[in-house]
């Protein structure tokens, strides 16, 4: 199974643009990432290994795939415990930690008495962006091109 040799950065469109002026407004973002991938020995042997994206857009859309990517990660990583033989486990981190006694309980108000309220918790969404992962065998070089786009519809 070849390693991935790579992990992706997130990045906000909006940290893109650090702006101060409360009156400016960004309305949208459109740009192409390209990743290029070369052999330092001039083709001499070929490696054989995968690579996912350089660059993750948390908050924007990525399509446009240049070359079509062999598979998504949950793929790559239930290929590899295939390989190594394991099966592969499910944690639900929420029943898995113990607290020890003893711990206190957080409550929305302060030490002065002072009531703050509770805090908005970001719902988890049950669908998981996939990372694409290519598989590449190179001696010359390869090149993946992707299109992110961001726009304030609903912001």
């Amino acid at each position: 199974m070849p390693p991935l040799i790579n992990s992706p950065s997130q990045l906000s469109a909006l940290s893109m643009f650090p702006l101060v002026d409360g009156h400016i407004r960004i309305l949208e973002y459109r740009g192409v990432v390209k990743f290029k991938v070369q052999s330092g020995d001039a083709g001499a042997f070929r490696k054989f290994f995968a690579v996912t994206l350089p660059v993750v857009f948390v908050d924007g859309r990525m399509y446009d795939f240049t070359p079509d990517y062999t598979m998504n990660y949950s793929e790559y990583v239930d290929e590899l415990f295939e390989y190594a033989g394991a099966q592969r486990r499910s944690v639900d981190v929420e029943t898995s930690i113990q607290l020890p006694q003893g711990m206190f309980q957080l409550t929305p108000t302060l030490l002065t008495g002072v009531s703050i309220g509770t805090p908005g918790q970001i719902p988890r969404s049950n669908g998981s962006y996939e990372l694409p992962v290519w598989v590449v065998m190179t001696g010359t070089g390869v090149e993946i091109t992707y299109r992110v786009e961001w726009t304030a519809e609903g912001r």
